[in-house]
Protein backbone atom coordinates (compact mmCIF):
# COMPACT_ATOMS: atom_id res chain seq x y z
CA UNK A 1 0.00 0.00 0.00
CA UNK A 2 0.99 3.65 -0.36
CA UNK A 3 1.73 4.11 3.34
CA UNK A 4 4.20 1.23 3.34
CA UNK A 5 5.86 2.39 0.12
CA UNK A 6 6.33 5.87 1.55
CA UNK A 7 7.70 4.33 4.75
CA UNK A 8 10.26 2.22 2.90
CA UNK A 9 11.31 5.24 0.86
CA UNK A 10 11.62 7.39 4.00
CA UNK A 11 13.72 4.71 5.71
CA UNK A 12 16.02 4.48 2.69
CA UNK A 13 16.41 8.26 2.53
CA UNK A 14 17.15 8.38 6.26
CA UNK A 15 19.77 5.64 5.87
CA UNK A 16 21.36 7.68 3.08
CA UNK A 17 21.51 10.71 5.38
CA UNK A 18 18.85 12.75 3.59
CA UNK A 19 16.82 13.54 6.68
CA UNK A 20 14.82 16.34 5.07
CA UNK A 21 13.60 14.10 2.25
CA UNK A 22 12.89 11.35 4.79
CA UNK A 23 10.83 13.78 6.87
CA UNK A 24 8.94 14.92 3.75
CA UNK A 25 8.01 11.28 3.11
CA UNK A 26 6.98 10.80 6.74
CA UNK A 27 4.68 13.84 6.48
CA UNK A 28 3.17 12.28 3.34
CA UNK A 29 2.67 9.05 5.29
CA UNK A 30 0.80 10.89 8.03
CA UNK A 31 -1.39 12.58 5.42
CA UNK A 32 -2.20 9.19 3.87
CA UNK A 33 -3.03 7.74 7.28
CA UNK A 34 -5.35 10.70 8.00
CA UNK A 35 -7.17 10.36 4.65
CA UNK A 36 -10.39 8.50 3.82
CA UNK A 37 -11.17 5.70 3.47
CA UNK A 38 -8.86 5.03 6.42
CA UNK A 39 -10.49 5.33 9.83
CA UNK A 40 -8.48 7.00 12.59
CA UNK A 41 -10.15 4.67 15.11
CA UNK A 42 -8.79 1.58 13.34
CA UNK A 43 -6.04 0.00 15.45
CA UNK A 44 -3.83 -0.72 12.43
CA UNK A 45 -4.05 2.93 11.37
CA UNK A 46 -3.27 4.05 14.91
CA UNK A 47 -0.31 1.67 15.07
CA UNK A 48 1.03 2.86 11.72
CA UNK A 49 0.64 6.49 12.78
CA UNK A 50 2.51 5.89 16.05
CA UNK A 51 5.37 4.27 14.14
CA UNK A 52 5.56 7.19 11.69
CA UNK A 53 5.50 9.73 14.53
CA UNK A 54 8.35 7.93 16.31
CA UNK A 55 10.42 7.56 13.15
CA UNK A 56 9.88 11.24 12.37
CA UNK A 57 11.03 12.11 15.88
CA UNK A 58 14.20 10.07 15.39
CA UNK A 59 14.89 11.81 12.06
CA UNK A 60 14.46 15.22 13.70
CA UNK A 61 16.85 14.12 16.45
CA UNK A 62 19.43 13.15 13.82
CA UNK A 63 18.96 16.60 12.28
CA UNK A 64 19.57 18.30 15.62
CA UNK A 65 15.99 19.55 16.04
CA UNK A 66 15.44 18.52 19.63
CA UNK A 67 12.14 20.34 20.23
CA UNK A 68 10.49 18.86 17.13
CA UNK A 69 11.91 15.45 17.98
CA UNK A 70 10.61 15.51 21.54
CA UNK A 71 7.18 16.72 20.40
CA UNK A 72 6.78 13.90 17.87
CA UNK A 73 8.08 11.28 20.29
CA UNK A 74 5.61 12.55 22.91
CA UNK A 75 2.82 12.10 20.36
CA UNK A 76 4.03 8.59 19.52
CA UNK A 77 4.20 7.63 23.20
CA UNK A 78 0.67 8.94 23.74
CA UNK A 79 -0.56 6.92 20.77
CA UNK A 80 1.17 3.77 22.07
CA UNK A 81 -0.32 4.36 25.54
CA UNK A 82 -3.81 4.49 24.02
CA UNK A 83 -3.22 1.28 22.09
CA UNK A 84 -1.71 -0.55 25.07
CA UNK A 85 -4.74 0.43 27.15
CA UNK A 86 -6.86 -1.44 24.58
CA UNK A 87 -4.62 -4.53 24.59
CA UNK A 88 -2.17 -4.65 27.54
CA UNK A 89 -0.83 -8.04 26.41
CA UNK A 90 0.34 -6.78 23.01
CA UNK A 91 4.11 -7.10 23.31
CA UNK A 92 4.72 -5.47 19.92
CA UNK A 93 3.00 -2.30 21.08
CA UNK A 94 4.80 -2.35 24.44
CA UNK A 95 8.13 -2.76 22.65
CA UNK A 96 7.41 0.11 20.26
CA UNK A 97 6.27 2.27 23.19
CA UNK A 98 9.51 1.53 25.02
CA UNK A 99 11.61 2.30 21.94
CA UNK A 100 9.87 5.68 21.57
CA UNK A 101 10.36 6.34 25.27
CA UNK A 102 14.05 5.47 24.95
CA UNK A 103 14.54 7.90 22.05
CA UNK A 104 12.70 10.65 23.94
CA UNK A 105 15.11 10.13 26.86
CA UNK A 106 18.02 10.45 24.43
CA UNK A 107 16.56 13.74 23.16
CA UNK A 108 16.15 14.99 26.72
CA UNK A 109 19.70 14.01 27.67
CA UNK A 110 21.04 17.15 25.97
CA UNK A 111 18.98 19.52 28.13
CA UNK A 112 18.07 17.53 31.22
CA UNK A 113 20.61 14.73 31.71
CA UNK A 114 19.43 13.76 35.19
CA UNK A 115 15.83 13.41 34.04
CA UNK A 116 16.97 11.49 30.96
CA UNK A 117 18.95 9.02 33.09
CA UNK A 118 15.88 8.43 35.27
CA UNK A 119 13.73 7.84 32.20
CA UNK A 120 16.28 5.46 30.71
CA UNK A 121 16.45 3.50 33.95
CA UNK A 122 12.65 3.22 33.98
CA UNK A 123 12.34 2.24 30.32
CA UNK A 124 15.20 -0.25 30.63
CA UNK A 125 13.40 -1.90 33.56
CA UNK A 126 10.22 -2.03 31.49
CA UNK A 127 12.11 -3.53 28.57
CA UNK A 128 13.69 -6.17 30.82
CA UNK A 129 10.20 -7.21 31.94
CA UNK A 130 9.12 -7.33 28.30
CA UNK A 131 12.07 -9.52 27.29
CA UNK A 132 11.22 -11.88 30.16
CA UNK A 133 7.68 -12.21 28.72
CA UNK A 134 8.55 -12.18 25.05
CA UNK A 135 12.11 -13.06 24.01
CA UNK A 136 11.68 -11.53 20.54
CA UNK A 137 15.06 -10.53 19.11
CA UNK A 138 13.87 -6.95 18.43
CA UNK A 139 13.05 -6.52 22.12
CA UNK A 140 16.50 -7.85 23.03
CA UNK A 141 18.26 -5.51 20.59
CA UNK A 142 16.36 -2.54 21.99
CA UNK A 143 17.25 -3.63 25.53
CA UNK A 144 20.93 -3.67 24.58
CA UNK A 145 20.53 -0.23 23.01
CA UNK A 146 18.91 1.07 26.19
CA UNK A 147 21.70 -0.34 28.35
CA UNK A 148 24.27 1.29 26.04
CA UNK A 149 22.54 4.67 26.30
CA UNK A 150 22.35 4.31 30.07
CA UNK A 151 26.07 3.65 30.27
CA UNK A 152 26.85 6.51 27.88
CA UNK A 153 24.89 8.82 30.18
CA UNK A 154 26.83 7.66 33.20
CA UNK A 155 24.35 5.30 34.81
CA UNK A 156 25.86 2.69 37.10
CA UNK A 157 26.32 -0.71 35.46
CA UNK A 158 23.56 -3.17 36.26
CA UNK A 159 24.88 -6.05 38.39
CA UNK A 160 22.48 -8.53 36.74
Amino acid sequence: NLNQALGHKASALYALGDNQAALDNRRQQLAVLDSPPLDSKDREVQEAKAIVLAQSGIAYLASGSRAASENLLDQAISQWNELIALDPANTLWIGEHNASWMWRAVVRSAGAPSRARQELEAVTASQRRLVARSPDWVHKINLLRMISFERAMGAAPDPA
